[in-house]
């Protein structure tokens, strides 16, 4: 079973999402995906990036955080190239993962990606329990964390992949921004704390423990 966590805009809150990360011992599973000149929200210092780079995962995510269907071919590649290099620069090693701001995309945005040097694409297409028929440049997610009840979510999904035993995927993600402004970190600390468990109980199902 593939678990990935995802956390988009590099806001100096994601420092906070980290730390429950770390409680329940999650942090390898993580991606933050930064835009290093987000023009629309706060964003870390450099300084920052390159210390939450050796801790977890960073992916691409444009410069400025455009909406890149809205975009020419040529603006569209210097957002996804100039994002990457920036990156690149700041934590000394290559990105593997770019993320759409607000999942736009198209064909046209997939094939700038690729040509860019990434090895794939995550959306905000949402529902699957399973990779099956998705290439790996239009990465779906399972949950957007943005509300309330969303442990009961964790579970019911859980509850699908532990039917179905094996090749499965749970994705989730998150901007630590909207945490603070909706109050949700009690309910996030309780997410993640819902996958630790679930997790070790799909791993038991399988080992038959």
């Amino acid at each position: 079973m593939k678990i990935s966590i995802y956390v988009d805009d590099g806001h100096p809150l994601d420092w906070k999402v980290l730390d429950l990360l770390k409680k329940y011992h999650l942090q390898d599973l993580a991606v933050f995906y930064i835009a290093p000149q987000n023009s629309e929200r706060e964003v870390m210092s450099v300084d920052e990036i390159k210390r939450l780079s050796e801790e977890v995962e960073i992916g691409g995510h444009t410069l400025t955080h455009p909406r890149l269907t809205r975009l020419s071919r040529k603006e569209q590649v210097f957002e996804v190239k100039t994002g990457k290099d920036v990156l690149e620069r700041i934590i000394g090693r290559s990105l593997r993962s770019f993320a759409c701001p607000r999942g736009w995309f198209n064909p046209q945005v997939k094939e700038v990606v690729k040509e860019c040097g990434f090895q794939e694409m995550r959306t905000m297409k949402q529902g699957p329990t399973s990779l099956d028929g998705y290439d790996s440049f239009e990465i779906p997610v399972s949950i957007h964390f943005h509300k309330k009840d969303r442990v009961d979510l964790v579970r019911s999904v859980f509850e699908k992949l532990i039917e179905a035993r094996s090749g499965g995927y749970f994705g989730i993600t998150m901007h630590s921004w909207e945490i603070e402004e909706m109050d949700l970190w009690d309910e996030l600390d309780k997410v993640f704390a819902g996958i630790s468990n679930e997790k070790q109980r799909y791993e038991d199902t399988l080992s038959g423990n």
